[in-house]
């Protein structure tokens, strides 16, 4: 599969267009039972049928990085910042670019040397605002060029008239499978993605300036010794244009000279950045695991405040999501467990209902009256009943 695909195309308006794969789309055999037994990091199984109703959502949506350095070239995850009031927040993201549309395609995988395999991907195409973030454009052009794969993931949310994301059976941790939802953005990542097949695919080149190469050197070459022959039927300057030609070789020597000593410092230089850059990947991979360890942490700290307002019994409902979420707090939803626990406390409520309802009617049924009862009150004895 040839993941990226660089155009000449240059334009002047300062957007860079892009392609991207958003997610890879299975196959409908593999669902079993209404679960899917192929999923992605995240357990989601996309399924065409379900992905094709929402691809106009992904007009509009957002391209997103979460910067790390001053410079703005280093990138981490999605910079989300917690929930408001329902609502997913990023406040650690940067807005770099748009989607103008979203397709599904057919695309040819190379699985190894000898087979080729049809995959079937969700792509999505846009700009990045290259005028505003030209040093990330940059670094990105230089890894697509050292053919460096740009991972990213898509961001899902619920339409408007839902109270979440609707799934085909329901949530569940693996082979869950989104039918109703909105691609409300996506992020590029400099951590590994949930789905590895969601990469950067096209990036539009910008032209090259010239550079002066072998050919062109020997052109200039032969005008001069083309000058050297005019100078033969002028013998009177022959001499001096012959002395100017030798001081502008020694000239040109020198600086071929120059050149090969400006080589070895540019290449010694470029061994000492990659020794410093080095360290810096080193540190960017401590800073990326403090950075999980404290979302996760204040992951954990959402889903005990959320939590606080139910009983413990109450929270046994979701205790199966409960466990999950404390394994992947960062890639788990909170809002799945809560509502799962509203919905188990609204069941029961309503079975206790049920059941008061039944024994109040048969509190009813046996308080009737009886209307012999005042007739054979205090009789004991029959032979003492006088009809007078």
């Amino acid at each position: 599969m040839k993941k990226f695909e660089l155009s000449n195309k240059q334009n002047k308006n300062g957007r860079r267009p892009f392609k991207v794969i958003l997610y890879e789309v299975y196959p409908d055999d593999c669902i079993i039972n209404n679960t899917g037994t192929k999923y992605n990091g995240n357990g989601i199984t996309w399924i065409k049928e379900y992905c094709e109703s929402q691809l106009d959502s992904i007009s509009g949506m957002s391209l997103t990085v979460e910067f790390i350095n001053d410079e703005r070239t280093e990138i981490a995850g999605h910079g989300d910042t917690g929930v408001d009031d329902g609502l997913p927040v990023f406040d650690n993201a940067t807005m770099i670019g748009s989607f103008t549309k979203g397709y599904i395609e057919n695309v040819e995988v190379q699985v190894d040397e000898n087979t080729v395999e049809t995959k079937i991907f969700c792509i999505a195409e846009g700009t990045i605002d290259e005028m505003r973030y030209k040093p990330f454009v940059d670094e990105l052009e230089t890894k697509i060029n050292n053919g460096e794969s740009i991972y990213g993931s898509v961001e899902i949310y619920k339409k408007d008239d839902n109270s979440g994301i609707v799934y085909l059976d329901g949530w569940k941790q693996k082979g869950r499978i989104p039918t109703i939802f909105n691609h409300s953005g996506f992020a590029l990542l400099g951590i590994k993605p949930a789905d590895t097949s969601a990469t950067l695919l096209e990036l539009n080149k910008k032209e090259e300036q010239e550079v002066m190469d072998e050919k062109q050197l020997q052109e200039l070459i032969n005008r001069v010794n083309e000058t050297l022959v005019e100078t033969n039927s002028k013998n009177n300057d022959y001499t001096a244009q012959i002395s100017e030609l030798n001081v502008q070789i020694e000239e040109k020597d020198n600086t071929i000279s120059e050149l090969n000593a400006s080589v070895e410092q540019i290449q010694k230089a470029l061994n000492d950045i990659e020794e410093e850059r080095k360290g810096w990947w080193e540190e960017k991979e401590a800073l990326v695991k403090a950075l999980g360890e404290a979302k996760a942490a204040k992951r954990l700290s959402e889903l005990n405040e959320a939590l606080s307002d139910f009983t413990e019994d109450e929270q046994n409902y979701a205790k199966e999501e409960i466990d999950a979420f404390k394994e992947a707090p960062v890639e788990t939803e909170i809002n799945s467990i809560i509502t799962k626990i509203y919905a188990e406390i609204g069941k029961k409520e309503k079975e206790e209902q049920v059941i008061n309802e039944k024994n109040s009617a048969q509190d009813e049924e046996n308080d009737v009256e009886d209307i012999f009862s005042e007739i054979n009150e205090g009789a004991d004895n029959e032979d003492d009943v006088s009809i007078f």
